[in-house]
C-alpha cells in the first residue's frame, strides 16, 4: 500500500459540524510517527497545524518508531497528543495498527496462539481423479475471520487506549480508522494444488447448514466442471457474513460505547473478484462501520481502472452519511499550481487560493452533485454510475461525458411511456 504520509482527506467534517460550534478543516494529516517524540515536538507538530487551519490530526504509528508499540511510552505519547488538542480546540483521530494491515496488534495476536494465524485450503488432484485437502497457515499473518483472534486484537488495542485515553474518548478523540483487514497472505502449499482458498473455522459446516451438501463435494465439483461454479455464491457470502461479525461488528460495538466513529477501508477495491475473495460481501462488511471509507490515491476515468468499490461506497454515503476518502488527491494536485502561482505574488494570496479550493470543493461534494443527481436530474446515484461506467466503456472520455444526461433522456423517456400506458388502462 502507497502514500501513508499524505494528507488524509475525510468528509467527516460535516459529521462533527453538528457537535462543534464551527466545522472542522476536512483535511486530516495522516502522522507517520517514527522516531521518539518528545511532548514538545508533539506540541510544536499540532501548533503548526492548527496555525494554517488544519484542526485534524491523525496518529499512525509506522516503520521506524523507536517506541514501544501499545506500550507505556507510546500511550504517554497519545496522551500529549491528546492533551495539546484539547487545549487548541483539535480533533484526534487514532489508527488501530503498527503499519498495516490491521488487525495483529504489530503481529503479537498472531504470535500468540496459532490458531490465530490466517489460514487457507488447498486442494490436490490426485492421479486417481480423487482429492486430497490440506490447511495451511500463514506464520505472522492474523486471521481477522476468528472471533477469538479479533477479540484479542481489540483487547490489546482498543481497550488499551479506552483505559488509558478515557477522558478524551467521544470528545477530543472523535474515532479511530482500520486499515485492510483480511489482507492477501503469503502461502507456500506442498506442491501445486489445483485451488487454494481462504478458511475460516466452521467453514465447512455453515457452508452445509446453507446449503444441505458437503462444501469439499461442492469444491471438487466445481474443479471436475468450471461451470459448476455456484458454490463460491455461498462461500464467499459466508465468508463475508463472518467477516463482518468477527471483526466489523465488535469494533463497532466498542466504538458506539465509547462514544468512536468506526471508520476504515477494505482491501482490494479495484475488482469485484478480488475483492469478494478477500472481504467476502465487501458492502456488508463496510457497513459495520459508522464512517466507511475507500482508498483513491488517484481519481481514474477509465471504467477498467476505476475501482468499482469507491464508486458503490459513493453511492451508499449518498443514502447514509458522509464517508471518508484516504488520499484523494484530484481536487489537491489541481490546486497546487494555482497556490504556486499565487505564493509567488504574495503568502497571503496563497493563502486565499487554498482557502477558496477547499470551499469549492466542500460545495460540489456536500451540495452541488447530491442535488443534481437526486433532485435536479431525477436520475438515481446508483444509476449515474452506471451509466458513467458503460458509456466510459463505449465512447471513452466522450462516453463520460454524455453518460448522465444520455440516461435522464432515457429515464424520462421510459417514464412517459409508462404514464401512457397507465392512462390507457384506465
Amino acid at each position: 500500500m502507497t502514500m501513508r504520509t499524505i494528507m488524509l482527506a475525510l468528509a467527516a467534517s460535516c459529521t462533527l459540524a453538528t457537535t462543534a460550534a464551527e466545522p472542522r478543516c476536512p483535511l486530516i494529516p495522516m502522522g507517520a510517527i517514527t522516531g521518539k517524540p518528545d511532548e514538545q515536538t508533539v506540541k510544536e507538530t499540532l501548533e503548526a497545524y492548527k496555525a494554517v487551519g488544519i484542526d485534524q490530526y491523525l496518529i499512525y504509528a509506522r516503520s521506524g518508531l523507536e517506541l514501544d508499540y501499545m506500550g507505556e511510552e507510546w500511550l504517554q505519547m497519545c496522551e500529549w497528543f491528546c492533551k495539546h488538542a484539547k487545549r487548541l480546540d483539535m480533533a484526534i483521530w487514532l489508527y488501530d495498527e503498527y503499519n498495516w494491515p490491521s488487525g495483529s496488534c504489530k503481529g503479537r495476536v498472531p504470535a500468540e496462539n496459532p490458531a490465530f494465524e490466517s489460514r487457507q485450503y488447498a486442494v490436490y488432484k490426485k492421479a486417481d481423479g480423487t482429492f486430497n485437502w490440506k490447511v495451511f497457515h500463514s506464520p505472522g499473518w492474523v486471521d481477522n475471520y476468528s472471533f477469538k483472534a479479533m477479540d484479542r486484537f481489540i483487547e490489546l488495542t482498543h481497550k488499551k487506549y479506552e483505559q488509558r485515553l478515557r477522558p478524551y474518548l467521544g470528545s477530543t478523540v472523535v474515532g479511530i480508522f482500520t486499515d485492510e483487514p483480511a489482507h492477501p497472505v503469503p502461502v507456500r502449499p506442498d506442491g501445486k494444488p489445483a485451488l487454494v482458498f481462504r478458511y475460516f473455522d466452521g467453514a465447512e459446516e455453515e457452508d452445509q447448514a446453507r446449503t444441505g451438501r458437503r462444501l469439499r463435494a461442492d469444491v471438487q465439483a466445481y474443479l471436475a466442471d468450471n461451470a459448476r461454479d455456484e458454490v463460491w455464491a455461498v462461500y464467499t457470502g459466508l465468508l463475508g457474513e463472518r467477516f463482518r461479525k468477527a471483526y466489523f461488528d465488535p469494533i463497532r460495538a466498542w466504538c458506539d460505547r465509547v462514544g468512536l466513529l468506526a471508520t476504515g477501508h477494505l482491501i482490494a477495491e479495484n475488482d469485484t473478484a478480488s475483492s469478494a475473495l478477500y472481504n467476502g460481501k465487501p458492502l456488508h462488511a463496510l457497513k459495520g462501520l459508522t464512517l466507511p471509507g475507500m482508498d483513491e490515491i488517484g481519481t481514474r476515468y477509465d471504467p477498467a481502472t476505476i475501482e468499482w468499490l469507491t464508486l458503490a461506497l459513493a453511492q451508499h454515503a449518498i443514502g447514509r452519511r458522509q464517508l471518508p476518502d484516504r488520499g484523494h488527491l484530484g481536487p489537491i494536485l489541481a490546486a497546487i499550481p494555482a497556490v504556486f502561482l499565487a505564493f509567488a505574488q504574495s503568502p497571503l494570496k496563497a493563502l486565499l487560493v487554498l482557502i477558496l479550493y477547499i470551499v469549492i470543493q466542500q460545495f460540489e461534494n456536500h451540495l452541488i452533485y447530491p442535488l443534481v443527481v437526486r433532485k435536479i436530474i431525477g436520475v438515481p446515484a446508483l444509476l449515474a454510475i452506471l451509466a458513467i461506467i458503460i458509456g466510459g466503456k463505449l465512447g471513452g472520455f466522450f462516453g463520460i461525458v454524455l453518460a448522465v444526461p444520455v440516461a435522464t433522456a432515457l429515464k424520462e423517456f421510459l417514464d412517459d411511456v409508462t404514464a401512457k400506458k397507465k392512462l390507457s388502462a384506465k
